[in-house]
C-alpha cells in the first residue's frame, strides 16, 4: 500500500512546484515521514484548523514566519505577519482559493464557486454552488 501511495504522490507532485509542505495531523506528519521521495523543501508540522482554537493558535503563530519568509504570496497580496491571538477573529476567515486546495479535491471546492467556514472545534463546513 505505501509503495502505491508514495507512487501516486510521486506523480502527483511531479508536474508541481512547491516551495513547502504542510501537514496539518499527525497522520500527514507519519506519511511525510515515510515517504520515500520526500521533496527538498521546507516542511512545517501546524495543528489542523479544525482543532481546539487553544492548540491551533500557538502552532500557527510558531510557524507563521517562517512560512512568509518561504511562501510565494497570492497575487495583489501582501502576507500579514500580525500573530493570531488566543482565539479566531470574525476576519481570519477567508474563502480559501482554489489554487491553495489540495491535490485532487472536487473542482467544486474554493473560492470561485464555494466558502469554507469553521464550524466549532470539530470540523470545518465547505458550503458547494
Amino acid at each position: 500500500m505505501n509503495i502505491l501511495l508514495n507512487q501516486f504522490v510521486d506523480t502527483a507532485f511531479a508536474s508541481m512546484t512547491l516551495s513547502e509542505v504542510l501537514s496539518a495531523s499527525p497522520a500527514a506528519q507519519h506519511s511525510y515521514n515515510n515517504w520515500e521521495n520526500p521533496p527538498n523543501v521546507p516542511v512545517f508540522h501546524i495543528v489542523h484548523p479544525s482543532a481546539s482554537e487553544s492548540s491551533i493558535m500557538p502552532s500557527w503563530n510558531q510557524a507563521l514566519p517562517q512560512l512568509i519568509s518561504v511562501v510565494t504570496p497570492d497575487s495583489g497580496l501582501t502576507p500579514d505577519a500580525t500573530p493570531y491571538g488566543t482565539q479566531f477573529q470574525p476576519g481570519d476567515e477567508i474563502g480559501i482559493p482554489r489554487e491553495d486546495l489540495p491535490f485532487g479535491i472536487p473542482l467544486w471546492h474554493g473560492s470561485r464557486g464555494t466558502c469554507s467556514k469553521r464550524s466549532g472545534n470539530k470540523k470545518i463546513t465547505w458550503t458547494a454552488p
